[in-house]
C-alpha cells in the first residue's frame, strides 16, 4: 500500500480510519466510509490490506462472529505519514490478546456514537466526515501526568444552515456504567478546571486555575469552548437514567461547574435513542433525545439545540 494513493481510495481511507479509531468491524467501516457501496467491496479491500500485511483481523463472538480489523506495525507506520491523521497518535492494538479485548466494549460504544452522528450528518447534508471524530483527546491540567481532562472523543462538526455554516465542537463522554457516579460527575469538575485554566503568571511555565489577565489555556485550541455531550450505553435503562440525574445534580453542585455551564452547553442522551435502526430510522442525534444538564425540566431536544 502506497501512502501517496489518492485520498478517495477506500483502502487508503480504511488505513486512516483504523489509525484514528484504533479498530473497527467490516460493517462499521462500511457504514463509516462508503454506505452507498455494497459491503463486498469493503471486504475485498480489507483482504488486500491483509495480504499486504497492513491490517490484521480477529473474529468476535458478538455480533455474529464479526471480523474486527486493526493495523499491524507496518500499517501504523504507513498511516502515520498520511496528512489526514499525521497530527494524531495511534497506540498499538494487538487484539489477538485477551487483555486488549477487555477494552473493546467501551471503544465499540465510542465508535457506535460516532457512526450515529455520521449517519445523521449525511442525512442532513452537514460537513462531518469519518475522521472528524478524534478519540481520546487529552488536555493537561498541571505538570502531573495523570492530572488531565481526557475526553472519549472530540467531535468537529459543521452544520450547513440557511443563514450560513456553523462550526460546532463537542467533547463526548461515553459512559457504560462500569464505575460509580462520583467518578462520572467528577468529569464535570475536570472540564470546569480546564475551562478556567490560565497560563502561570509567576515567571514559570506551569498553568494555574487562579484568575489572571491572560486568556484561558483552552483558547489556544478552540475558538469557543466545546459543548459537553454525555452518551450512556450498556447499562439498564433505569441505571442510565439514574446516572443522568446524578450528572444534572452535579451540574449545580459547585461554583466552578455552575460558572462553566452558564457559558458551555451540556446535555446527555442514551446511545440507543440516537442510533438509527432498520425499525427506527428516525432515531438520530439531532432528534429530541438530549436532556439539558442545567435545566432538567426542559423538554428533550437535538444536540445542536441544547
Amino acid at each position: 500500500m502506497n501512502p501517496t494513493s489518492a485520498p478517495s481510495s477506500l483502502a487508503y481511507m480504511a488505513l486512516a480510519a483504523l489509525y484514528q479509531h484504533r479498530s473497527a468491524t467490516t460493517t462499521q467501516l462500511h457504514q463509516m466510509l462508503c454506505p452507498d457501496k455494497d459491503i463486498s467491496y469493503v471486504r475485498h479491500q480489507l483482504r488486500m490490506l491483509r495480504k499486504d500485511e497492513l491490517v490484521e483481523s480477529v473474529t468476535l463472538r458478538q455480533p455474529r462472529r464479526a471480523l474486527l480489523h486493526y493495523l499491524t506495525d507496518r500499517g501504523r507506520a504507513v498511516a502515520a505519514e498520511m496528512p489526514e491523521v499525521s497530527d494524531r497518535t495511534s497506540p498499538l492494538q494487538n487484539l489477538a490478546d485477551v487483555a486488549a479485548r477487555m477494552l473493546l466494549p467501551h471503544s465499540q460504544a465510542v465508535l457506535a456514537t460516532h457512526l450515529a452522528f455520521l449517519a445523521d450528518a449525511r442525512r442532513r447534508g452537514d460537513d462531518y466526515g469519518p475522521l472528524d471524530w478524534a478519540p481520546e483527546t487529552m488536555h493537561r491540567l498541571s505538570e502531573r501526568r495523570t492530572d488531565a481532562v481526557r475526553a472519549d472523543a472530540l467531535m468537529r462538526y459543521t452544520a450547513n444552515r440557511a443563514d450560513g455554516r456553523v462550526h460546532l465542537r463537542a467533547f463526548v463522554e461515553v459512559d457504560r456504567a462500569t464505575y460509580g457516579s462520583e467518578k462520572l460527575t467528577g468529569k464535570l469538575t475536570a472540564y470546569a478546571r480546564f475551562w478556567q485554566l490560565r497560563p502561570f503568571q509567576g515567571g514559570g511555565r506551569r498553568p494555574t486555575i487562579e484568575s489572571s489577565q491572560a486568556e484561558p489555556v483552552w483558547t489556544e485550541y478552540y475558538r469557543k469552548f466545546p459543548r459537553l455531550l454525555f452518551v450512556f450505553a450498556g447499562g439498564s435503562r433505569t441505571t442510565m437514567l439514574n446516572r443522568i440525574e446524578d450528572l444534572q445534580a452535579a451540574a449545580g453542585g459547585s461554583r466552578r461547574v455552575v460558572e462553566m455551564l452558564q457559558e458551555v452547553k451540556a446535555g446527555a442522551a442514551l446511545l440507543e435513542e440516537i442510533s438509527p435502526t432498520e425499525d427506527r430510522p428516525d432515531l438520530s442525534p439531532s432528534a429530541p433525545a438530549w436532556v439539558s444538564l442545567t435545566d432538567p425540566g426542559r423538554p428533550a431536544c437535538g444536540w445542536m439545540d441544547l
